[in-house]
């Protein structure tokens, strides 16, 4: 019964979190196969052992109906009553909004949504900063529409907002800055403000997000580079600051306060404050509970068990929301953590027996504090490369799925980084803590700024020079993704499984690369023959990427605002870069798409119409082109887009060596096409085009949500063999040059 709890919990997450992401047709088939499981366990028991089978059937059925359950009557409900609502709210400012990709996001909960009094949570975006404060409760028109975002969805924003353009009408009714959330919020604004004083702009970014998790201070460029290292855990706040900053307080603690019942009480108020101070991060909550877990055993004289702590902190996270599990952070937080303490532990137990400890029994202490210094170093190295090597065998597997990439230099680069952001953030907290003392301040900070700033700049260029290194940051394409993540899975239960662990670990490890490098080498020799035309779902708008072996293309990326993040999440999703990006559509969203697409890849050329807009133009830019009619553009040696001007704006045709594409903006009039453009083997539209019996295509591919594609088919029936709709599921065209 030892490991009950961790079983319970583990599972309970693992299944949530399966269920989430492969939908409801999964759930049903894992509660049924569970429930088939969990009779035959009960009726076939034979010993007090077994009891754990049914234990793990059973909560694999409890998890499948929590999430049915929580689907249908909490989810739907919200999503029936209010998708698609435009009018009034009142509703309180609950989180400091936060800037991404150029764009704020606004978190409320809602008092009332119409007539209808109503606690909803809501995501509203808007291009500029509002005069609104945290729990200001504010009233002002907003539309509303459901979010299939599953970052959002883990914080219970069920539904997603726009202000529109321009100044939204935001009448502050009133303040509940008595809340005890809105003073943690206050602390971490003078955090902020105060390394904000005296640092320096880039330092100020790196230490904030290391310190309070302001993760959207340290800037999309950097945080880009963070993640092509392999070492994008380093910069959020996540167990490993929570764990350095708790193991160090705890310590100055004890020296003080030696009675135990004073001594855990001052440490349980530092883990809640501190999870409040940096948002309740899933991260930081883990390993919150895990501390808090660690402290009742102190306060009872128990000894805890590790795995048990674990999964009662996934009990916590997911019992209010399982969605909670839509977070990757989550998944990848508790992931390292069984890592850790499952592999990590033994591992280091091995190698620990194997490490000389240098001796002197010299009357030099001088020699003596340098032998006792470099023992430390060897043993810390050991534990921190069985550490780092332990979580990347775990958690390569999930990020190649999630994101579908990975770093291969992620364990040496962590392993050479963690020192400096341990030392940072050391040194960030002290300066943080004597800011605001009078005397001590003054003596203090100029020593602390001195040194944070050198540690700072050291550390941007160490992540500066691993994000450079040749083939550091590989994209896994679809073509053998998962039969590989199924390989390595299939490898690592046989390591579990085999007695003789030394003999299964080299194998395992040995395999495990012969594997990698075997489907990236034959994915990289398939993939230089093909040609790729990506059609991405962001409802009533148009993201469209072509992509070979020479060159990745942006020809639209015209979506709502609220689908911004998406649109750019799936193209990052897809590809590593992008050289090309074309923006002709003249409404103000594709502002919000451009500045996106710079803020996450080193784009060179860029091709804008209307110049009219307000755009930032970043300096890695080699040509910006503004087209004065109609134009051409080479996309490599395989394909060309031609840009031909109308009455509507310009519509794209898009040539490869096997198809033709034809890209038509809204509402545009077939006769105003040219006759030679009119015919295509691919017609991508978002709108029912005039007269559309002129045009003729093989395929059409409708860019809008149901409701409007069954109007757009009818409207269109003449001209297409076949139709496909985005609505459905992304669209990739894929084409043998």
């Amino acid at each position: 019964m030892k490991r009950l709890i961790a079983q319970i919990g583990l599972t309970y997450l693992s299944v949530l979190a399966v269920v989430f992401y492969m939908g409801r047709t999964c759930a049903c088939v894992i509660g049924a196969v569970s429930l088939v499981a969990f009779v035959l366990l009960l009726v076939f028991k034979k010993s007090r052992e077994t009891i754990y089978l049914p234990v793990i059937a059973f909560v694999a059925l409890l998890s499948c109906v929590v999430n049915i359950g929580y689907t249908e009557f909490v989810y739907e409900r919200i999503i029936d009553k209010y998708d698609g609502y435009n009018g009034e709210i009142t509703a309180t400012l609950i989180e400091e909004p936060v800037k991404r990709y150029g764009v704020y996001q606004y978190t409320f909960k809602t008092k009332s949504i119409g007539d209808s009094e109503d606690s909803v949570r809501i995501s509203v975006l808007h291009n500029e900063l509002l005069n609104i404060d945290p729990f200001d409760v504010v009233q002002t028109n907003v539309e509303l529409e459901k979010t299939d975002n599953e970052t959002l969805l883990s914080q219970k924003c069920f539904l997603i907002g726009d202000f529109g353009y321009g100044n939204p009408q935001c009448v502050v009714l009133r303040s509940e800055h008595y809340r005890p959330y809105y003073w943690a919020i206050k602390l971490r604004q003078c955090v902020r403000e105060a390394l904000r004083d005296v640092l320096d702009d880039d330092s100020f970014r790196l230490c904030s997000a290391l310190l309070v998790g302001d993760k959207h201070v340290l800037g999309d460029e950097t945080y880009q580079l963070f993640k092509r290292a392999g070492i994008s855990h380093l910069v959020v706040v996540s167990g490993l600051h929570f764990s350095i900053l708790t193991s160090l307080f705890m310590l100055l603690v004890e020296k003080y306060y030696r009675k135990r019942h004073i001594y855990v009480t001052i440490c349980v108020a530092f883990v809640f404050l501190y999870m409040a101070v940096t948002g309740y991060t899933p991260s930081v909550v883990r390993s919150g509970v895990m501390m808090l877990v660690y402290c009742l055993g102190l306060m009872l004289s128990r000894e805890t068990y590790s795995l048990n702590s674990l999964g009662l902190a996934a009990i916590v996270l997911t019992i209010a929301n399982p969605y909670s599990v839509g977070d990757v952070g989550l998944i990848l937080s508790f992931a390292a953590s069984f890592a850790i303490i499952v592999f990590a532990l033994p591992l280091y137990s091995k190698c620990f027996e194997r490490i000389k400890v240098t001796k002197y029994k010299g009357e030099s202490w001088l020699v003596s504090f340098f032998v006792r210094l470099w023992n430390k170093f060897k043993i810390g190295s050991i534990e921190l490369i069985c550490v780092n090597i332990s979580v990347f065998v775990v958690t390569m597997p999930l990020s190649v799925l999630f994101f579908g990439a990975t770093s291969i230099v992620s364990v040496i680069a962590t392993f050479i980084m963690y020192l400096p952001i341990w030392a940072l953030l050391y040194l960030t907290a002290a300066l943080a803590l004597v800011y605001y003392i009078p005397l001590v301040t003054k003596i203090l900070t100029p020593v602390l700024v001195v040194c944070i700033e050198i540690l700072a700049h050291f550390s941007l260029w160490l992540v500066e020079l691993f994000a450079s290194i040749p083939f550091a940051y590989l994209t896994v394409t679809n073509n053998f993704v998962y039969l590989w993540v199924l390989m390595y899975a299939v490898m690592f239960c046989m390591m579990l499984l085999c007695k003789n662990k030394t003999v299964a670990i080299k194998a395992f490890a040995c395999s495990a690369l012969a594997v990698f490098l075997t489907g990236y080498i034959t994915s990289g020799l398939l993939n230089s023959k093909v040609a790729n035309i990506d059609v991405f779902s962001v409802v009533n708008g148009t993201a469209i990427m072509y992509s070979d072996n020479s060159i990745t293309a942006v020809l639209e990326l015209d979506s709502r605002k609220s689908k911004v993040y998406e649109a750019v999440s799936k193209i990052e999703h897809k590809t590593n870069r992008v050289d090309f990006v074309s923006s002709v559509s003249d409404n103000l969203t594709s502002v919000t798409s451009l500045y996106a697409l710079t803020k996450v890849f080193a784009i060179s050329d860029i091709l804008l119409y209307d110049t009219k807009r307000s755009v930032t133009i970043p300096d890695t830019v080699d040509d910006f082109i503004v087209p004065d009619g109609d134009c051409t553009v080479e996309l490599g040696d395989n394909a060309k887009a031609q840009y031909i001007w109308t009455d509507e704006g310009y519509i794209i045709y898009l040539k490869t060596q096997v198809s033709t594409s034809l890209i038509l903006p809204p509402f545009i009039d077939a006769k105003n096409i040219p006759e030679t453009y009119r015919s295509a083997d691919y017609i991508i539209i978002n709108n029912s085009p005039l007269n559309a019996e002129l045009l003729t295509c093989d395929t059409l591919i409708i860019s809008a949500d149901e409701s409007w594609a069954d109007n757009i088919l009818k409207a269109t029936d003449v001209c297409y063999k076949r139709a496909l709709l985005t609505s459905d599921k992304d669209i990739e065209i894929v084409e043998v040059v």
